[in-house]
């Protein structure tokens, strides 16, 4: 009906963007942390692949919880509703008339929501392919002595990891592809915050807005069709799944 409650709620208008920022924040950095995971299980080193457990997981998970409560939590006082009086594109928006407000939650989302990440993903990405190349090229010498069925699995294994990696470099890609206008325009914001605009200009901007908006939820909204497409595993465990029920 055209009723959006978090443009008259206070309360609704920062519980959605601590929300949104929150999800959007822990969606990137979880892709993060699988990129180290596949570097570090694709590396040669055995100390690095031991440095893999459940344990240090769960801790990486939990720091990346914690670190965006403190990291957005300025939200709840930055947020508020009305803000298309003094110019915003919507009345749930940041406090048009607190620049500190503007550039905090403007720098938090992108450094740690986009930026951040984002090298990340790409870094350890390239390390996860380049491990991946030198293991190709390696001589596996194979004992013996050694029981066939361990070896089989062992293979299995190696290759059930390295088709894994095509969805990752897609889901990274895809991120940084999506993240990209986003974080142009919160930089270009913070630029010319203090800029005297038109009318226009900020219908222009607003308009702008809004697409990178758009092009930042594309990442979350398209994930299951790119594993669909470029993932063989995700293909395989889907049909099992579409069987049983």
């Amino acid at each position: 009906f055209g009723v959006d409650p978090t443009q008259y709620s206070g309360i609704l208008c920062k519980l959605r963007f601590f929300i949104t920022y929150y999800a959007g924040y822990t969606a990137a950095w979880f892709i993060s942390l699988a990129c180290v995971e596949r570097y570090l299980r694709s590396s040669r080193n055995i100390h690095k692949r031991e440095m893999m457990s459940k344990s240090r997981a769960y801790i990486s998970i939990l720091c990346v919880l914690l670190f965006g409560i403190l990291a957005f939590g300025e939200q709840f006082y930055c947020i508020d509703i009305h803000q298309n009086l003094f110019g915003a594109p919507q009345s749930c928006y940041q406090l048009k008339q607190n620049i500190s407000c503007q550039v905090v939650d403007s720098l938090m989302q992108c450094l740690f929501e986009i930026l951040a990440p984002t090298f990340m993903m790409i870094i350890f990405g390239l390390l996860t392919v380049r491990n991946i190349r030198r293991s190709r090229h390696r001589v596996h010498v194979i004992h013996s002595n050694a029981p066939p069925l361990s070896t089989r699995t062992n293979r299995l294994i190696q290759k059930r990891d390295v088709q894994l990696v095509p969805m990752l470099l897609v889901q990274v890609t895809v991120f940084a592809v999506s993240a990209f206008p986003i974080s142009i325009y919160k930089i270009y914001c913070i630029v010319t915050i203090y800029n005297a605009k038109s009318v226009l200009q900020m219908s222009i901007e607003n308009t702008i807005f809004n697409v990178c908006v758009l092009s930042l939820f594309l990442n979350n909204t398209i994930t299951f069709y790119l594993y669909t497409l470029s993932g063989r595993v995700f293909r395989k465990e889907l049909m099992k799944l579409l069987r049983l029920s």
